[in-house]
């Protein structure tokens, strides 16, 4: 709706931003993030198989660094 405006702007700085970084490297901010700072996730293991709830909450940071990319 409005070309060159500063939402145009600042979603193309983003969207370029989260390209051109590795996934690895967005891992390792996520993992700092959320695990370090946060602790609201696990930073290690692959969870219980047993238990779905908790397989899932060790899923969640490889799958977002490797989908944010």
């Amino acid at each position: 709706m409005h070309p060159n405006g500063w939402i145009d702007r600042l979603t193309a700085v983003i969207s370029i931003t989260l390209i051109t970084v590795p996934s690895f490297v967005a891992g390792l901010y996520l993992l700092l993030f959320f695990s370090v700072q946060l602790s609201l996730l696990p930073s290690s293991g692959a969870g219980r198989f047993s238990d779905p709830l908790d397989y899932l909450e060790h899923l969640v940071l490889p799958a977002i660094a490797l989908a944010i990319t």
